[in-house]
């Protein structure tokens, strides 16, 4: 038996139809335009980003509101007071910026007394 013939038999071969390369090129087609041109959905807007000082008002509305119902929801409240906490706290590092070594050692260190100053000032 030749080696041809036994990787590749005969009764193996398959015959591709050339209404497959249609079908496929329609295919592509479909995904390439994406979700956004199917008109077989309703389009939905997308919603503003909402920023963090108004997810902190709504948190803090929301357990002002707890706070005052009759019921017990302290539950919600610690979470309410937890997530207020963490929103601060990652507004605080969010707006926080990283300051130059030379406005650092600027406070710090009078230029007039040490030399390095001066050449760190010439430098930058």
């Amino acid at each position: 038996m030749h080696v041809a013939t036994y990787l590749n038999p005969v009764d193996e071969i398959i015959d591709d139809d050339p209404d497959d390369d249609h079908f496929i090129e329609h295919l592509a087609q479909i995904y390439a335009r994406g979700p956004e041109s199917d008109s077989d959905w309703p389009e939905v807007p997308v919603p503003d980003p909402i920023s963090v000082p108004q997810a902190l008002s709504a948190v803090m509305t929301l357990r002002s509101y707890a706070e005052q119902q009759k019921e017990d929801f302290r539950g919600l409240i610690r979470q309410l007071g937890s997530l207020e906490r963490g929103e601060i706290k990652a507004q605080e590092v969010a707006n926080r910026t990283q300051t130059t070594l030379n406005r650092f050692f600027h406070g710090q260190i009078d230029p007039k007394l040490d030399p390095n100053v001066a050449l760190i000032n010439l430098i930058t």
